[in-house]
């Protein structure tokens, strides 16, 4: 077991920082490209693990497929291996085999997926059978997570009949749908979107060169360690404000902790020269942000700037638990946050933070805890950081 102390942080960050490309538009034009009959170059595809791991299975002649935890790669192959012939087994983690699965099989089961359970009903690792599917009217919960839809919508144009997908429950990640028809529309899928239901028919992808725009919520580390350090300035480049990504409402909630962004030629400055940051409470609804909900309890805690965040009932659905686990690894360090089913929140701190010892911050194998406690590093030298390459 790996375990990372950064021992030293500047009293300001300036420069100019390469961000890593975002991971969610690079799964989506994989597999958009690997459906596509008129092959396209992709730039800037992301590196993460789970790009590379999504990129490597569509180009491999495997039955065997091991999706270690990555969970939009589990879903995405999916619905895309329901449609392509032949036999396919995909597994994961034991974490990805506690994440349920079973709103997406059922859904392709109705466009006549075959599709099995190998050991534990609603949950991987599946056994798929693949063939040609039909279209017809399916309606998919999206309560718990909008990537069972964009699964279904990626494939959709190659369905042999019209496809009429209606959407119940309240929408979670609803940007994150919104990214997967833009990029529909990209390439040249027409659809129809009414109300709560999107229809497509049989079409075809049209293939054009891609470019994957930087990645927002990664962004969100670098906001915070601006927040933290009086006078930063630093500099992205391919990162827009009218952005495919639901991460980029980042801009509008750092004002709160002080944190500006202006957009020039290709380049996105933030900055905290003042000390504007506001003290009183800081509340938000993070429904359609979950992946930035780590950040911002773990900035509330450092900033000692109470909270009530909303919007977290998809956590436990993550790579870890991100609630459970905001609450148990913090208590570490003496905050004391309040969890329900759909809230984090923290109304006062005690005087006795950030002890002297060394404090022992277990990540849980997920990327976004591990840059989370970075956050907590650039404060406390004592911090230690488990496995912290899960980030890779």
């Amino acid at each position: 077991m790996k375990w990372l102390r950064i021992v030293k942080t500047p009293e300001k960050l300036s420069g100019f920082v390469r961000l890593p490309a975002s991971k969610s538009i690079s799964n989506r034009a994989l597999i958009i490209q690997a459906l596509c009959v008129e092959k396209f170059p992709i730039h800037n595809l992301s590196l993460a693990d789970d790009t590379l791991l999504l990129k490597a299975i569509l180009e491999s002649d495997e039955e065997e497929l091991y999706i270690k935890n990555a969970g939009t790669a589990m879903r995405f192959l999916t619905a895309y291996f329901s449609q392509k012939p032949g036999d396919i087994y995909l597994s994961g983690s034991q974490r990805m085999h506690e994440r349920p699965i079973s709103p997406l099989v059922e859904a392709l089961q109705k466009l006549g997926a075959q599709i099995e359970y190998r050991e534990s009903e609603n949950y991987p690792p599946l056994h798929i059978t693949g063939i040609r599917l039909s279209g017809g009217e399916i309606h998919l919960s999206v309560s718990q997570s909008s990537q069972f839809a964009s699964a279904i919508l990626l494939i959709a144009p190659t369905l042999s009949s019209p496809l009429k997908l209606v959407l119940e429950g309240e929408i979670v990640s609803a940007p994150y749908l919104d990214l997967t028809l833009k990029m529909l529309s990209y390439f040249g899928i027409k659809y129809l979107h009414e109300g709560n239901s999107i229809s497509i028919q049989p079409q075809k992808y049209l293939g054009k060169p891609f470019q994957v725009e930087n990645d927002w919520s990664s962004a969100s580390y670098w906001y915070a360690l601006a927040a933290v350090l009086q006078d930063s300035k630093i500099d992205f480049h391919n990162l827009f404000e009218e952005s495919y990504q639901g991460d980029s409402v980042l801009q509008k909630f750092m004002q709160h902790f002080g944190v500006e962004t202006n957009f020039g030629s290709n380049v996105c400055t933030i900055s905290n020269q003042s000390n504007s940051a506001k003290q009183h409470i800081f509340e938000a609804d993070f429904i359609d942000f979950p992946d930035l909900i780590p950040t911002f309890v773990t900035l509330c805690c450092v900033k000692r700037i109470p909270f009530n965040i909303i919007g977290t009932k998809t956590l436990k659905y993550k790579e870890s638990d991100r609630a459970e686990v905001l609450k148990t690894e913090l208590a570490k360090l003496g905050f004391e946050i309040e969890m329900t089913e759909n809230s984090l929140s923290c109304e006062t701190y005690n005087q006795s933070i950030f002890p002297q010892d060394d404090i022992w911050m277990k990540t849980y194998d997920d990327h976004r805890m591990a840059m989370s406690w970075s956050i907590l590093a650039a404060q406390n030298p004592n911090i230690w950081i488990e496995n912290a390459d899960c980030v890779e």
